[in-house]
């Protein structure tokens, strides 16, 4: 059984892993273009030990784009992008570097004052076991790579069958 706080140190750990090799297959979709300019950027103004944090961050805002899905089904830079009543992040910023996070669904807020991204996805993830929400079909792939191999949750009605875009992405981070 998974609690919480191991759900941490899976998410953690496999940021620590495979990060890098993330950000490296997402700076190849045209699409993460922008995302990708403006992680470089911050990159270079910050300190040593808060770059590990924007790397994890980067690492999952380039999800969705490897799976050629919608990102705004993972995450939206304001409220009032929200385009899906399935749970979504909410990071209030003009980059990467979010000054406020929460969790909304359904249009409310459910979480607030999150401290960083990687934390906001392990709650939005939260959100969608605790209440038994199905993946949007424009993110299923996306959540279900962190759900299976970032936060090492398997669900008891999942088949052994792994969707042939996260098959790649294994295959790229290995």
């Amino acid at each position: 059984m998974l609690t919480g706080r191991k759900v941490v140190v899976e998410m953690k750990t496999a940021l620590e892993k495979y990060a890098p090799k993330i950000i490296q297959n997402g700076s190849k979709k045209t699409k993460a273009k922008e995302l990708m300019r403006a992680y470089r950027e911050e990159e270079e103004v910050l300190l040593e030990e808060d770059k590990k944090y924007l790397e994890y961050s980067v690492a999952l805002m380039v999800l969705p784009y490897i799976f050629d899905e919608k990102p705004e089904f993972l995450y939206v830079l304001d409220k009032k992008e929200i385009v899906s009543p399935s749970p979504v992040l909410v990071l209030q910023c003009s980059t990467i570097k979010p000054d406020a996070i929460s969790v909304w669904a359904e249009g409310s807020q459910v979480c607030q004052g999150i401290s960083s991204i990687w934390y906001g996805v392990i709650l939005l993830m939260a959100v969608y076991y605790a209440h038994g929400i199905e993946y949007p079909p424009e993110a299923a792939n996306t959540l279900g790579f962190l759900q299976r191999y970032m936060m090492s949750i398997k669900k008891e009605d999942e088949g052994p069958k792994i969707p042939t875009p996260i098959l790649r992405l294994l295959s790229a981070l290995i």
